[in-house]
């Protein structure tokens, strides 16, 4: 993995089922995230969504060998690269249910009506201590919940930055 960045690994897309309808959105929204100054995008989309890397070129993200994950132990690969990271930004996903299961800072983005999992207005999951949720104020729009995710993202790499000069 990328060293000496803010490294994010980014999931967008569950599978073709009808369940995936409205809670999954297009890479293209990762697009100003992965222009901030030492963020560094990391797939751990999977199969069915993976072929918009090429695409939305602009949205500059790494991604793992087509074998990535393969095999009997799926999810191996992913749960080892998500304990390296700084922040897993994912739809609602079985990633994300992984990533709070881990431990992992993760944040959740969700439809205006997501899986009664998420309930309607909480903001932190009663599940999963290291998971915040953003939510769509109006169905469909995934710029205003971006929008907030970028500069909260800002934010979060500021604060990160000043506790390091700090330590040093």
């Amino acid at each position: 993995l990328p060293k000496h960045f803010f490294r994010i690994g980014i999931i967008w897309q569950g599978s073709k089922s009808k369940a995936d309808i409205g809670r999954s959105f297009s890479l293209k929204y990762y697009e100003q995230i992965s222009k901030i100054e030492d963020v560094k995008l990391i797939s751990l989309q999977k199969n069915f969504g993976s072929e918009q890397v090429k695409k939305y070129p602009n949205v500059k993200v790494y991604e793992f060998p087509e074998d990535f994950d393969a095999g009997g132990q799926a999810f191996l690969d992913t749960a080892a690269i998500m304990k390296n990271l700084d922040l897993i930004i994912t739809s609602d996903t079985s990633t994300a249910h992984l990533a709070g299961s881990l431990g992992c800072r993760t944040w959740i983005l969700l439809s205006y009506a997501p899986d009664w999992r998420w309930f309607l207005k909480k903001k932190k999951s009663p599940w999963y201590k290291s998971v915040t949720l953003y939510r769509q104020d109006a169905k469909g729009d995934w710029t205003t919940v971006f929008d907030k995710v970028k500069g909260d993202l800002i934010k979060l790499i500021k604060d990160k930055r000043k506790n390091e000069l700090i330590i040093l």
